[in-house]
Formats: C-alpha cells, structure tokens, sequence
C-alpha cells in the first residue's frame, strides 16, 4: 500500500509543512499576511496532491476499463472466427454427407435398373426357349 500511495504521501506530508509553517508564521513577526498565505498554499498543495490521486486514479481505472474492453472484444473476434470455423467443418461434412447419401442412392437406382433389365432379360430367355419349343413341336 505504501508503494501504491507513496508519490502523494510526500506531497501531502510537503502541504502539511507548508501549513503548520503557515500557523507559526501567522503568530510570529513575518507576519499574518504571509501566515495566511502560507495556510492557504498548504491547502492548496494538500487539495492538489488530493486531487491529483484521484485524477491518476481515475486515468488507471479508466485505462483499466479500456485495456478490459479491448480484451472482451479480442476474444469475442475470436470465439466468433472459432465459430465460424465449426459452422464451416459442419456445413462441409453435411455436404459430404449429403453426396455420399445421393451417390449410395444413385448407387441403388442403377442396380435396381440393372436387376430390372437382367430380370426382363431372363424373361426373354425363356419366352425365346418356350417358341423354340413350340417350333420344335410344330416341326
């Protein structure tokens, strides 16, 4: 804690000199104007160290709450590209499901038509046998 306040403990310790020095010359022959002058520029110094903390404060939690929202946006850029990514892996192996599904289907159509015609042409053989057997017969 000390080394977080330690730049205005010195001013602040420097304003209270300047003060109490402010009292002490204010009852002594320098005189009451300088007393009151020297009261006034201790405050003055004890407000300025006062303010400025806060204002240094004020700048590193501002900067804080930026250096926050520039990560917060990083890694959203970046879990949306990630995202992005997997929509694309699934889009493409949803594809090739899809060609693979067609191509088994095509696949099926073709043998269905070739067991189709090879049953058309079992039938022609024995159309073709039973009239060579009924020529035979006439013969």
């Amino acid at each position: 804690m000390i080394h977080e306040y330690g730049p205005y403990i010195w001013k602040a310790v420097l304003a209270a000199i300047i003060w109490i020095g402010g009292l002490a010359a204010a009852g002594t022959e320098i005189g009451v104007t300088d007393g009151v002058l020297g009261v006034v520029g201790g405050t003055a110094a004890g407000f300025v160290a006062v303010i400025w903390k806060m204002v240094r404060d004020g700048r590193i939690e501002a900067q804080g709450r930026a250096d926050y929202a520039a990560q917060q946006d990083f890694l959203e850029r970046r879990l949306n590209a990630e995202i992005e990514r997997v929509n694309e892996e699934r889009r493409r192996a949803d594809m090739a499901f899809i060609r693979e599904a067609e191509a088994r289907q095509e696949a099926l159509r073709v043998t269905n038509d070739l067991l189709h015609l090879q049953a058309q042409y079992h039938g022609l053989e024995i159309q073709n046998q039973m009239l060579k057997g009924k020529q035979h017969e006439s013969q």
